[in-house]
């Protein structure tokens, strides 16, 4: 699946997944490898993958970017949450940007779990910088900026959905709005067989 959704301007969230500016902290090393970090901000994270989880990542505070790097997660017992993946914004007003760079192997068996999660009170970007990820779950990957827009982006880059439990969406993006001139790529047969569902969105029936 070859995909992006991309802003009209130059948007602040999207710019917090792509240009680290401050060093960056690791903030998980899931039992599977590879690792998690974060640059600027704070945040609060829960890793139950030594005991079959996932990781969650709270508390995200606002210009604080997330990177994923080369991470195996298999959540099957749905602690700390139902996701593989989940990276939750603070409650208060925040922009969360996200990146996925090398090959993630995101699953959940979870029924109605996501294999990566991320909600945001403000406004929300995320990236896939690179090939081969694998993405199992209830849903794919599940985005939501029910206060703002969301900004993803992968364009160029293949990615793997596969259905797991009660199978729901392999992409759905949940924001408030999105600009304009925002789009995506549908998917070809061959290449998932998982379905696209976005909620306030018309740029990814184009």
């Amino acid at each position: 699946m070859r995909m992006g959704l991309l802003g009209s301007t130059a948007l602040i969230a999207a710019g917090l997944a792509c240009t680290p500016v401050f060093a960056q902290t690791t903030i998980a090393t899931p039992a599977g490898g590879g690792t998690i970090t974060r640059t600027g901000g704070s945040s609060t994270t829960d890793d139950q993958t030594g005991a079959g989880g996932g990781v969650l990542i709270s508390n995200v505070t606002q210009a604080a970017s997330t990177t994923v790097n080369g991470v195996t997660i298999n959540n099957t017992t749905g602690t700390p949450s139902a996701d593989a993946l989940r990276i939750q914004g603070t409650v208060s007003l925040a922009s969360t940007g996200v990146s996925l760079t090398g090959v993630n192997t995101l699953t959940t068996t979870v029924n109605g779990g996501s294999a990566l999660y991320v909600q945001t009170s403000g406004n929300m970007g995320v990236g896939i910088t690179s090939s081969g990820s694998v993405f199992t779950g209830s849903y794919g990957i599940n985005l939501q900026a029910p206060s703002g827009y969301v900004s993803f982006n992968a364009a160029g880059q293949s990615q793997s959905f596969v259905a797991n439990g009660t199978h729901i969406a392999g992409f759905k993006a949940s924001p408030a709005s999105t600009p304009a001139s925002s789009w995506a790529r549908r998917p070809s047969r061959a290449s998932t067989p998982a379905s696209i569902r976005a909620m306030s969105t018309a740029a990814l029936s184009r």
